[in-house]
């Protein structure tokens, strides 16, 4: 009868563990809709229009005006790769398929490399140095010497990232994570 208890007592707490567990690992991300997450912008141009593409320089081309500096190559882990950048941002491709003359990618990432760039994300535009009082109202994940605030469906396959350094309170790092890798 006593052992009874103490396994009752035992699953009791493992269950309370787990949903305390569960809780903190939700709060620290932040869902986004489906149409949150379509306009989810860096520098103006929207994720799914950048998805959209599927890595054509033409398309990624016009999306940024022409301004994209377009690195293409072959490495042992992914086939092919299309990387487009400017002196602000950096936006990769991965997994380039053939089909006839047309080779079409999958978004990898992006990454933010100056202040000129901003993201934009439940109607709030963020950039490299802004203060991070300006997330206060996203649910954040607290590593010793930063905060980092993901936005991204509820599945979280592809998100954008947000990281605020603890003591300046700046944000330090933006970027996407397809997740394809």
């Amino acid at each position: 009868m006593r052992s009874l208890k103490k396994m009752k007592n035992i699953r009791i707490i493992l269950l309370g563990l787990t949903l305390m567990i569960s809780s903190v690992i939700l709060a620290q991300r932040n869902s986004l809709s489906t149409s949150e997450y379509s306009n989810l912008k860096f520098d103006n141009v929207a994720i799914q229009d950048i998805i959209n593409t599927n890595g054509a320089t033409n398309a990624m081309q016009s999306l940024f005006n022409n301004t994209l500096v377009v690195e293409k190559g072959f490495n042992d882990a992914v086939e092919h790769w299309i990387k487009f950048s400017t002196n602000s941002i950096c936006i990769e491709f991965y997994n380039g398929v053939k089909n006839g003359s047309i080779t079409t990618y999958d978004l990898a990432n992006i990454d933010v490399q100056k202040n000129t760039s901003k993201l934009r994300v439940k109607n709030k535009q963020i950039k490299l140095g802004d203060s991070g009082a300006t997330l206060s109202s996203f649910n954040s994940r607290s590593l010793p010497n930063e905060k980092i605030y993901t936005f991204g469906l509820s599945n979280f396959d592809s998100y954008a990232y947000i990281h605020v350094n603890k003591s300046s309170n700046k944000v330090t790092k933006i970027g996407y994570n397809g997740n394809l890798l």
